[in-house]
């Protein structure tokens, strides 16, 4: 507060003391909104679909590359939608993170919703633990030609939803459904 020129009263506050106290204020309401909002925050949802179209896209690479086929499967549990990588060798499907740690076992935030659309059919998705791996058939295949089984991963969540696209050939790419998703298929 700043005292008056003729004596010892009091005027008002500062404009500096102002802003400290409205930029206080915002700090504090902004720790709480973080605190309190469920699920995961839309930028940690983007980064989370980010990687997993690159490493899609590199396990593409990598079946072009070894001349062999690559999958992807995909379980929704309760902690978000796991996804595992697979090689195709003599004796079947086998986890490709024993093979290289850079494929180890992904899960997308729980908020996310998973539905898989292959042929303009939604597929029906196990709700399985990736750790089943006996009986494992991925659903999307990466084949040694650099094609890709086509697919449509939408990641529904309530502020909005995502859309990751594999078109066959060329990269697999992730699409903000606010500006438009199709069909879906």
């Amino acid at each position: 507060m700043t005292e008056q020129a003729g004596g010892g009263r009091y005027r008002g506050f500062t404009l500096v003391e102002l802003l400290v106290v409205l930029l206080i204020v915002g700090l504090a309401l902004g720790a709480i909104s973080l605190s309190i909002s469920p699920g995961a925050r839309p930028w940690e949802r983007a980064q989370a679909l980010d990687i997993l179209a690159e490493r899609v896209n590199l396990a593409r690479r990598e079946a072009q590359a070894s001349g062999r086929r690559w999958g992807l499967s995909l379980t929704p549990t309760a902690q978000g939608c796991e996804y595992r990588f697979y090689r195709l060798e003599a004796e079947g499907w086998v986890s490709a993170a024993a093979l290289d740690p850079a494929f180890g076992d992904g899960r997308l935030p729980a908020a996310l919703t998973p539905e898989l659309t292959m042929d303009g059919q939604l597929v029906q998705l196990r709700e399985s633990s990736p750790q089943d791996s006996a009986a494992a058939s991925p659903q999307i295949v990466l084949f040694e030609s650099g094609e890709l089984t086509p697919f449509t991963l939408h990641l529904r969540a309530r502020e909005g939803s995502f859309a990751l696209r594999g078109l066959g050939i060329g990269r697999v790419q992730v699409q903000d459904c606010a500006l438009g998703c199709g069909n879906g298929a």
